[in-house]
C-alpha cells in the first residue's frame, strides 16, 4: 500500500483479521466492524495505527487452499513449457541478460 493510511481496513463494514506492519514487522489484528476499531490496538490509539502500515486482509483457510491450488496449476504449466521449450527459453534469457549487462549463472 502506498501513501498515507487512514487507519481503516479495506472493508470497514466487515469484521475480520488483517495484517498491519510497523517497525517490528507484520502482525495480525482483528477489525471489529461494529466498534469501528482494532481489537489489539484499541480505539484510543488510532494515531499508532496510522503510523503502522496496512498490508491487507488475512486469508481464510479456504482462500489459502485456493491460492495453493492455483500456484500448483501455474507451476505445472511452467514445468510443461520448460520441458517443451527450455533450451529456447534459456537462450532467450541469456540474450536478454547480456543486453541488460547482467552476468552470472542461471
Amino acid at each position: 500500500m502506498t501513501g498515507a493510511w487512514d487507519g481503516y481496513p479495506k472493508n470497514r463494514k466487515q469484521s475480520g483479521w488483517h495484517w498491519l506492519a510497523d517497525e517490528r514487522g507484520p502482525e495480525p489484528d482483528y477489525w471489529i466492524a461494529d466498534l469501528q476499531g482494532w481489537r489489539y490496538v484499541g480505539l484510543p490509539e488510532r494515531a499508532k495505527v496510522r503510523a503502522a502500515g496496512y498490508l491487507g486482509p488475512c486469508h481464510s483457510p479456504s482462500e489459502v487452499a485456493a491460492i495453493k491450488t492455483e500456484r500448483d496449476k501455474l507451476r505445472d504449466a511452467l514445468d510443461g513449457v520448460m520441458n517443451s521449450h527450455g533450451e529456447q527459453l534459456h537462450d532467450a534469457f541469456s540474450v536478454a541478460r547480456t543486453a541488460l549487462g547482467e552476468t552470472g549463472s542461471d
